[in-house]
């Protein structure tokens, strides 16, 4: 990365302005933070954004949140800690997915961090859950609404046709293909949109341990199936006491401590 580049990511991450103001009783903490980032005292405002997301668990929100997890990627961006710069920038984005700041943040921390994979066997489920990614659940609901739209007009056309012919004696076949098609294509769109809205939903979590041994059962002294390597993408499947049943597809599912691991974002219902 030249360094006109480098300027003009380290204006992006650091002038990002004040928190949003939905609530304001992190106000001054934050604008110290901020001022701290600005004068590239990055540990200071390590201190200080971390004060407040450890404080305001409950009271921040998603917009907020988000605003300190990107300029957390933002600092260690600066130091040089790739992992943390990737694992922040990606919990950002997750709390507000239309933000184009965040979306260079991200984009420019990806760059940078080589995520690690692992063989695994590639089901069907993936496959077309990958095909399905292509649009986001919003595009599927519509699509499938105006498919659906079609399809009654179809039916509705079809009948009309219907009545005429048997009231002139003609054969009604040749018109029964247009409303079977856009069954055919309904189907299609509801089955795409059930799948994009269960990805929506499924909890991704990044593994931040230098050891990461995944086990069979949640407890200490349980037996090891898997040593995972830090940075390791893997989808949470529930929580118990401490630990969290998590999978990576095709090649592991078992237990690990939740201090291992940095989850984005929660869904609407927490995994018990």
């Amino acid at each position: 990365m030249d360094t006109s580049e480098r300027d003009n990511l380290t204006r992006l991450f650091v002038d990002f302005g004040s928190m949003p103001q939905e609530n304001v009783t992190f106000q001054p903490l934050f604008d110290q933070a901020l001022a701290a980032q600005q004068l590239k005292n990055w540990d200071e405002s390590l201190k200080l954004y971390t004060e407040i997301l450890d404080k305001g668990q409950s009271d921040l929100s998603s917009q907020q949140a988000a605003t300190v997890y990107h300029n957390l990627s933002a600092i260690y961006y600066q130091k040089n800690d790739t992992l943390m710069s990737f694992t922040y920038a990606k919990k950002s984005l997750a709390l507000d997915p239309n933000n184009k700041i965040f979306k260079a943040t991200y984009e420019a921390a990806l760059k940078k961090f080589d995520v690690p994979r692992i063989p695994s066997q590639i089901s069907v489920e993936q496959k077309t859950e990958k095909v399905v990614s292509i649009f986001s659940f919003d595009i599927w609901a519509l699509l499938s609404l105006i498919v659906f739209f079609v399809f009654c007009r179809q039916i509705f056309e079809f009948l009309l046709i219907r009545k005429k012919n048997i009231v002139e004696s003609l054969n009604v076949k040749t018109y029964i293909w247009k409303p079977l098609a856009s069954v055919l294509v309904l189907f299609i769109m509801l089955i795409s949109t059930t799948i994009s809205y269960k990805t929506m939903q499924k909890t991704e979590a990044i593994l931040l341990g230098t050891k990461n041994a995944i086990q069979t059962a949640p407890g200490e002294n349980k037996t090891v199936i898997f040593e995972a390597p830090q940075g390791l993408l893997v989808e949470v499947i529930k929580a118990e006491g401490s630990y969290l049943q998590i999978k990576y597809p095709g090649a592991f599912s078992g237990w690990l401590e939740a201090k291992n691991l940095e989850v984005f974002k929660w869904p609407t219902k927490r995994p018990e």
